[in-house]
């Protein structure tokens, strides 16, 4: 994997960053997971709760699963990449993450991933399908707003703030496109409210042992146990 580059200030004019997390290996794999999903959701009967975001399936159910609890393998390098670029977290944090699988016709409106602005991320990780026209996102140019697209890689996951709008155009191909969704939310943005606990990090609809809760932990150096106090 290459090395991922660190965020800075400069990143927060749009705040959005790239980062090749899966080899094309791992997208084959992802890929059946995703598809495998979509059928279990479409024969347990799961309904299309809000059509004015999509209608994809896994999307409007996206609080029925976790992408990471599912594969705890991912879990682990996707902590280890924001460790690694110093994004601006405080430890542990709670992640929720679901799957897209778009097909003909089929898009996701204009939105944002609920979070405190600073301390909550959203990403998503393009699998498998067109690479164009890619995701847009809402860019402030020079005093203005503007829909800018960025053309998806396969294995690329763009990371950036949660209050940035995007979305992705319908598809024209009769194929689909496959992509994960991902929402992070640090402590400080959680600590003092169990109402953005089962609302914001997961869903009212979905039960707190749905959710993913991930630490940095591991990733630090270890700390020499303290001396014993002999005087105690």
């Amino acid at each position: 994997m290459p090395n991922a580059i660190p965020y800075n200030e400069a990143s927060k004019l749009f705040g959005l960053q790239e980062w090749l997390i899966f080899t094309e290996e791992e997208c084959d794999e992802i890929k059946k997971y995703c598809l495998e999903k979509e059928k279990e959701l479409i024969a347990s009967g799961s309904e299309h709760h809000d059509e004015n975001l999509t209608t994809a399936i896994t999307t409007n159910n996206y609080f029925k699963f976790n992408f990471f609890q599912d594969y705890p393998k991912y879990a682990e390098r996707f902590v280890k990449f924001l460790t690694e670029t110093g994004y601006p977290l405080e430890w542990p944090i709670i992640a929720q993450s679901w799957i897209n699988v778009l097909r003909k016709d089929q898009g996701i409106n204009w939105h944002t991933h609920i979070g405190n602005m600073g301390q909550c991320f959203s990403a998503n990780v393009f699998i498998d399908g067109p690479t164009k026209p890619g995701t847009s996102y809402l860019n402030v140019i020079e005093g203005g707003i503007k829909s800018q697209n960025i053309e998806n890689k396969r294995g690329y996951m763009h990371v950036f703030p949660s209050n940035i709008y995007h979305k992705v155009i319908p598809l024209k191909e009769d194929t689909e496109r496959i992509s994960l969704g991902i929402t992070v939310h640090g402590y400080n943005a959680i600590q003092n409210s169990k109402a953005v606990i089962k609302g914001l990090a997961m869903n009212t609809k979905s039960p707190l042992s749905d959710s993913v809760i991930l630490t940095n932990d591991h990733l630090l150096p270890k700390q020499q146990p303290s001396p014993p106090n002999r005087y105690k």
